[in-house]
This record gives C-alpha cells, structure tokens and sequence, in this order.
C-alpha cells in the first residue's frame, strides 16, 4: 500500500514539473520567435509537445493501474524521457543566469580621473533621485547664469562608465547654450545598487531620471546617449513619445544583440544555442522593458532622431544599431544619419560631430 501511495506521488510530482516544463518551453519558443529563429521556435515547440505527451501518459498511468503494473519498461521509458527534457531545460537556463550575473551582477566603480574639468562659467546643482527599487541615483544639474535654451538634455552614459567620463561632452552643450543633466545609472559610481542588474535597466533608470527632471526642471526634454545610452534613449520613447529629439551615438537596438555579438567574441557561434534562455531570464528580471527596443521606440517618437556610428566600431558593431535604424527612418525627413569611417566607438564626439549635433539641436 505504502509503494502504491509512493508511486502515485511520484507521478503526481512528474504531471507537475512536465506541466512546469511544457510552459518553460513555450516562453522559450516566444522568446526565440522574437529572435526570428524559426529553427528555434520547432525546437523548443517540440519539447513543449514531448512535455505535454509525457504529462498525458503519467495521468494515464494514474487512472489505470493495470497499465502501471503491466508495462512497467514503458513507464521507464516516460521517466527517462521526463529527466532528459528537464536537463534540456535546467543546464542552459542555469548556465545563461550564471553568464548573465557574472557580467551584470557587480557594481561599477570608476577610478580614473574625469576627462575634463568643468569651467568656472559652469554651475552645478547635485541631487539625488528615486529608481525603480528604491535605490537613490546620483545626478548632476548643468548650467550657467548666462540664458539659455527652454530644453534640458537629460545626458545617458554608457556600459562600464559613469556620467562623470563624458564631462567634456556637457561641457561643450552648456557653453553652447544648453541645460544638461546627467546621472549615474544603477550600481555605477556613486549610485546606489548592489549591481548594474542587466541591460534593460538602462531604460528604467532613464524613465525615472525623465520624470525626475519633467517636474523639477523643465518639461521639455532633449535624450542623448552612448552606447548602452543610445539604446536607453532610444528605446524609453515608448513611454516618452513627446521628447523632442533624441540622439544616439554607438548605440544598439535591442539588448540580446549585444549579448549575442559580445557572446561570439568568447565562446563563439555557439552562444545562439542560448540566446533564447538570456532573453527569458531578461523578461524575468526586468518584464516588459526586455521587449523594448530602439525601432519601437522611435516609431511611436513625435519629436526628431539623430543617430551616429562608426563603421570600425568593434564594441557595437554598426550593423545591431545604425544599419537597423537607418533601414526603418531611412526616408523619414524627422531622422538625421552620420556615418563616421574611423573613430571606433568612444571617439564620436569629435569637434566635428559636435558641430553637427549642435547644429541638429538647433534646428529641433
């Protein structure tokens, strides 16, 4: 009697995991059709179909005990089949969050000295603001007592930076007439976190320091960004479609392209087989904000784009972010597109580029 009891529990447990697993894997088949991997979306849609076929045949053996007795390599067969698809699932998820978290789960500290030192014609006006967790972000209120532009420019930095790295950037929009303010994102420099938590954080933080500055500064709001910024700022127009410009330097469309490009340079054309389980563990940790994207975003945009890249940029390969965008707004006369041959990733804001964005901004 105690086996019997034992028996039905076990397969009451399996119906549960397989019931588990059937789900899992349909996320995983979303996940890779957002991918436009149709080989993925089969596979993963014949596991989901394999786990669904499993479950139906432990429930079965349940309600007939003739079955259980009877055909017992068969049922050897289900649960043999029931551990393969939970490794299947179990060891790429686990080794996706380890991936992730050992790039994403630690803080920044910046150690090096700033790159410019602010005039004496520059006022500050430091300050704290509230993200999405509860966690105070620092950030920095650029100006002079000279008039200025009604816009403010809210100023993203980029992965593995603090705002404090692009000083000679505000310095020059300030001087040339222009109120920025600029932050520290989550887990960097002298923000608060225990880590930078993921890509799409970039994009809370980013909605937050809009809505901080909507109210206490100006409601008119100009978005620039590098690198990981340019795909804040591109991508958190979806929820602020009236800013009115945006501009994006060596930024990307969507977090998991960096993720596949960066995973190629390590472990080769392999990381694909796990993009699908880092896009899933995204969605886990960040919700809807891991769908969001720098196209959607600037579709649903009423204001002006400006995008600017380099085609020997190997840090964001101009084909994940400028080739997208000028493909999608190519024809639209709202969008601005420069295209610079040899100043890799970090070297954008040249004086020339400068110019250029000035003048753009100017004519918002």
């Amino acid at each position: 009697m105690k086996m019997k009891i034992t028996k039905v529990k076990y397969r009451i447990k399996e119906i549960f995991i397989l019931s588990i697993l059937f789900i899992a894997y349909l996320c995983l088949a979303l996940r890779s059709f957002r991918l436009e991997s149709i080989s993925m979306v089969l596979f993963f849609l014949i596991l989901a179909m394999l786990c669904l076929v499993m479950a139906l045949c432990q429930m079965i053996g349940l309600r007939n005990k003739e079955l259980e007795d009877r055909e017992k390599i068969y049922n050897k067969l289900i649960m043999w089949i029931s551990d393969i698809l939970i490794l299947l699932f179990v060891i790429p998820m686990g080794l996706s969050i380890v991936f992730y978290e050992i790039n994403f789960g630690q803080r920044v500290r910046i150690t090096e000295e700033s790159p410019a030192n602010m005039s004496a014609d520059i006022l500050t006006e430091e300050s704290y603001f509230t993200s999405n967790t509860g966690q105070k972000l620092y950030g920095v209120f650029y100006y002079t007592k000279e008039e200025s532009t009604d816009e403010v420019i809210v100023f993203c930095h980029g992965m593995g930076k603090s705002h404090k790295m692009y000083l000679d950037v505000i310095k020059y929009f300030v001087l040339n007439g222009y109120r920025v303010f600029s932050y520290d994102a989550t887990g960097y420099d002298q923000s608060e976190g225990i880590s930078i938590k993921g890509i799409p954080q970039s994009i809370i933080d980013l909605s937050y320091a809009i809505t901080y500055v909507k109210e206490k500064y100006c409601k008119d709001i100009i978005l620039m960004g590098h690198s990981l910024g340019g795909y804040a700022v591109c991508s958190v127009t979806k929820d602020y479609p009236d800013v009115k410009a945006v501009v994006s330097l060596a930024g990307f469309n969507r977090s998991i392209d960096v993720i596949a490009y960066q995973g190629e340079q390590i472990t080769g054309p392999g990381i694909h087989l796990l993009l699908p389980f880092f896009s899933l563990y995204e969605v886990i940790k960040f919700g809807k904000y891991a769908d969001y994207t720098g196209v959607d975003g600037l579709s649903d945009m009423t204001g002006q784009g400006m995008i600017i890249h380099s085609t020997d940029d190997t840090t964001v390969p101009i084909r994940i972010g400028y080739t997208l965008y000028e493909k999608r707004f190519g024809k639209d006369e709202r969008f601005t597109f420069l295209k610079s041959a040899q100043s890799g990733h970090d070297g954008l804001f040249t004086s020339g580029n400068a110019e250029r964005i000035l003048h753009f901004l100017n004519d918002v």
